[in-house]
């Protein structure tokens, strides 16, 4: 297995984001969990919705990798891309928010 080593954010002094951070992986956890099961499902708009509100959170926090990853989801959803793609993606998401978690804001 690699390795893959904490990630933090660029706001990771900001006292805000230290106290709502349990909230935030736990709403990027949740959207993964929702992501998984509507690529299964083809559905598009959800897909969209998903990354777009997960991307805001994302940019809130000071996560900009994750920014772009999810940016991409939400354009190949609405492109209605191949589901492999966005399970592809969805891979890196999933890594990205392992990395987050481990950081323990």
């Amino acid at each position: 297995m690699i390795f893959d080593p904490p990630l933090e954010s660029i706001y990771k002094h900001d006292e805000v984001v230290k106290a709502t951070f349990p909230v935030f992986v736990k709403h990027l956890n949740n959207a993964a969990i929702s992501l998984r099961e509507n690529i299964a499902l083809e559905r598009w708009k959800e897909i969209e919705k998903i990354s777009h509100k997960a991307k805001g959170s994302a940019g809130s926090y000071g996560y900009p990798d994750l920014v772009t990853i999810l940016n991409i989801m939400e354009n190949e959803a609405r492109l209605q891309k191949r589901p492999e793609l966005l399970l592809k993606r969805l891979e890196n998401l999933e890594i990205y928010i392992r990395r987050i978690s481990a950081s323990s804001q």
